[in-house]
């Protein structure tokens, strides 16, 4: 008897140790994932996550980005949208259009940089090697994490396919 609540109170404590505080990677769809930083936790997706997003990033009324993923840091946030129908061919272009400063691209993404409201903002979008397109924006006060943290190397090391 004794050994069964010993074992119940490692179960226990062993269970209370997980929590999503300490999860390192972020599943996105068919097998993509999002790589998590030390501190970064996912919040759940609630009315002022949505209203933030729809401000800095799904005003191209032409293209449609929803959030899926929110995820917060004490010194920047990070969205993650799904875009559909269209291409990247077509964001490239909407994107360039409203201001091509600050804009680069290669043939699986395009990453863009700008100042808003006194906030670095990243916005950058991968097509994946099935066609899928990602949406990433990011929103730092700080230009030295926005350089460091959301450039296209760094962008493109924290999605990855699981199981490769």
């Amino acid at each position: 008897m004794q050994k069964f609540f010993i074992s119940l109170v490692l179960l226990v404590v062993f269970l209370s140790s997980c929590s999503n505080e300490n999860i390192s990677e972020l599943s996105i769809f068919n097998n993509l994932a999002f790589r998590l930083h030390s501190k970064e936790k996912v919040m759940p997706l609630e009315a002022a996550s949505e209203k933030k997003y729809r401000t800095y990033f799904n005003h191209h009324s032409q293209t449609q980005i929803p959030l899926l993923k929110h995820v917060k840091h004490q010194d920047y946030e990070i969205f993650i949208g799904i875009p559909y129908n269209t291409t990247l061919e077509r964001l490239k272009k909407s994107r360039a259009e409203a201001d091509p400063k600050d804009f680069s691209c290669a043939p699986n993404y395009c990453l863009k940089h700008y100042q808003r409201d006194s906030l670095t903002i990243t916005e950058y979008i991968y097509r994946t090697s099935d066609q899928s397109l990602i949406f990433i924006a990011a929103l730092t006060s700080s230009q030295r994490l926005s350089d460091s943290l959301f450039n296209a190397l760094a962008m493109e090391r924290r999605l990855f396919t699981k199981g490769k």
